[in-house]
């Protein structure tokens, strides 16, 4: 007689292969769990960086007032605008001045100076192209 299959040694036959679409399924997950994460981790860098340039040219901007209340202060005057190169960044400090009397024969003297700050041979449409603007005023009050 022919030995006959055992009920158990059938049962396996029909079942195997059964783990190779659950780990292909697990693995397709696990990498687009992993592109996912790599996709955001990017997008903050990108937002950091600009975080952080935004600061700098914030504080080139102020440098620039800085040096432009030092030329009133110094010269007693504006010279109208000026550029300056402030690290990666290229400031223009712009200066007016206006002159009126109060009551009381006071004179008053007026400055006006901005400075913009951008980044140095960027332009609006580079990812890493930041600008800021600042403006103060001065004013001088001589007796008469």
């Amino acid at each position: 007689m022919f030995p006959s299959k055992s009920r158990h040694q059938y049962h396996r036959g029909r079942h195997s292969g059964f783990a190779l679409p659950a780990a292909i399924f697990i693995v397709v997950i696990i990498a687009l769990m992993v592109a996912a994460m790599v996709r955001l981790g990017a997008g903050q860098t990108v937002g950091v960086n600009q975080g952080l340039l935004s600061t700098r040219a914030y504080w080139a901007a102020q440098s620039g007032l800085e040096w432009g209340l030092y030329q009133v202060s110094a010269n007693g005057s504006c010279s109208g605008s000026s550029t300056l190169d402030v690290g990666m960044f290229q400031v223009v400090v712009t200066c007016a001045s206006q002159s009126y009397q109060e009551a009381g024969a006071t004179s008053v003297q007026s400055y006006q100076i901005s400075a913009a700050a951008s980044t140095k041979g960027l332009g609006v449409d580079d990812p890493d192209y930041v600008f800021r603007s600042s403006q103060v005023e001065m004013l001088i009050k001589q007796s008469g």
